[in-house]
């Protein structure tokens, strides 16, 4: 053999095994590469190893010999898990629900429940004690199933599952306690009061559930009203129901608790349809049902005198009103002159304040002082309302502002940027601290919250750069 070709032979070798030292080099197939050494060589080689063509399918050349399969599914859900789980900054609008829900509820939690929540958490994003935070109950009205959600996170939890379809209303005394109104199979509309209790867990679920872990779903009991009654009413403060039955020349009208024992008959009348309020435990307001060609009539039922009826004497067409905790001041919609505005009556002397609004009380709610209104304004009212806005021929597009009925200072605090925005607002709620608006929309019966502290950080924000703005231009 020539020399020549031994030496070929020689290099070749050489370059061989230079390569495959190389190899095992980089990559450490066999895992005994000490820690330290990898964290030191990771800067050297990792635009080594990002040129290498193999480099995002290297489970494929070693160890196993097909590349690892993912599934989607899992990671999508690990990464939902992850979400639930953690305390996230609400947007400023908050979608709650997205199917049709009957009602809602928000009430803060106890210490006891956010020790439990915290149980599930993080150390880092442990809720503090001093803090509010609230329960968001709601129900669902295609089949009754129960779910909460919290005001801190994007988790939500069913805790009730009984199947009710054809839910029309939900009445709330507290979140464990509450009035369901359906239509049965037979198209009889019942009235239902709903008691939720933990539910004591089978032997069988003892022997599976983690030690301090509690059974999520809740024992649903009740007791049945009287069928197809008008129309009712709950006062949260006595925990007490009033309610309408039709007895053919009229209605009556009936007080009760919430298991419908201790009735007693407080009205009677040779009309059936009315509306009515019960925010103070002493008085209710009445008022015939709105419609657009006919005058509206008020009454208050003093509970306390007797049950004394006395009118109001403020007639307006198609109204319809909403009183304030103390009945010091009642709200009213509908046309005055010709024109629809929103009016207030204020005390004994009946003061009254004519609003730059057009909306409907449907859409308001009062602030815990009674001084301030948070309602929807639709950007145009028009004619033959509210017939066909209730009758479902006519929906709105709504922006929210908030009233100081003393001065009548009007501020908006939201206006729909685009058609997701678009809301028809009915059924306002405001959580203990004002802190949240929650609201219906009519169209689909989904929840929505509004954060009023992030519009008041917004609105100051942009307040302080338009002065910046005016400074720079005068040179200040």
């Amino acid at each position: 053999m020539k020399t020549s070709a031994v030496v070929k032979i020689i290099l070749i070798i050489f370059f061989v095994i230079f390569f495959v030292f190389l190899f095992y080099y980089f990559y450490d197939p066999s895992g005994t590469k000490d820690v330290k050494d990898k964290q030191e060589d990771s800067t050297s080689n990792a635009s080594i190893l990002s040129a290498l063509p193999f480099n995002k399918i290297k489970n494929a050349f070693f160890g196993d010999k097909t590349p690892t399969k993912v599934d989607d599914r899992k990671i999508k859900e690990l990464e939902k898990q992850k979400e639930d789980e953690l305390v996230f900054k609400m947007p400023t609008l908050r979608q709650l629900t997205n199917v049709p829900t009957a009602g809602l509820i928000i009430e803060p939690l106890s210490k006891t429940e956010i020790f439990d929540i915290n149980k599930d958490f993080d150390k880092d994003k442990k809720l503090k004690e001093d803090e509010k935070y609230w329960e968001i109950r709601y129900i669902l009205t295609k089949n009754n199933h129960v779910y909460r959600k919290y005001n801190f996170s994007l988790k939500q939890e069913r805790i009730a599952n009984v199947t009710i379809p054809k839910i029309r209303s939900v009445h709330f005394f507290d979140k464990d306690n509450y009035i369901i109104r359906y239509l049965n199979d037979k198209n009889i509309l019942k009235t239902y009061s709903v008691q939720l209790t933990d539910k004591e867990p089978t032997e069988l679920q003892k022997n599976t559930l983690e030690e301090g872990q509690k059974l999520v779903l809740k024992d649903f009991r009740g007791i049945f009203f009287p069928d197809n009654i008008l129309n009712l009413t709950l006062n949260k403060q006595t925990k007490q129901v009033f309610y309408l039955k039709d007895n053919y020349v009229g209605s009556v009208g009936f007080i009760s608790d919430s298991k419908n024992s201790g009735v007693k008959q407080v009205f009677k009348s040779p009309l059936k349809e009315w509306n009515f309020y019960w925010p103070n435990k002493n008085k209710i307001l009445f008022t015939t049902m709105p419609a657009y060609n006919t005058e509206t009539l008020s009454f208050v039922l003093d509970l306390k005198n007797k049950n004394y009826f006395s009118k109001i004497n403020y007639p307006i067409m198609a109204g319809n009103a909403l009183p304030d905790s103390d009945f010091s001041k009642i709200l009213y919609s509908g046309y005055k002159n010709k024109h629809f505005r929103l009016i207030s009556i204020e005390g004994k002397e009946r003061k009254t304040h004519l609003f730059a609004l057009r909306t409907f009380t449907d859409k308001c709610v009062w602030s815990r002082d009674n001084i301030y209104a948070y309602c929807a304004e639709p950007s145009y009212v028009g004619d033959f309302q509210p017939d066909n806005w209730y009758k479902g021929k006519k929906y709105f597009s709504d922006k929210i502002v908030v009233l100081d009925t003393d001065s009548g200072e009007i501020i908006e605090l939201f206006n729909p940027k685009d058609d997701k925005e678009v809301f028809d607002i009915v059924d306002m709620a405001l959580d203990p601290e004002e802190r949240y608006l929650y609201f219906k929309d009519k169209k689909t019966d989904f929840y929505w919250s509004l954060d009023l502290q992030q519009v008041a950080e917004e609105k100051a924000k942009a307040i302080e750069d338009k002065q910046k703005l005016v400074d720079n231009l005068y040179g200040q």
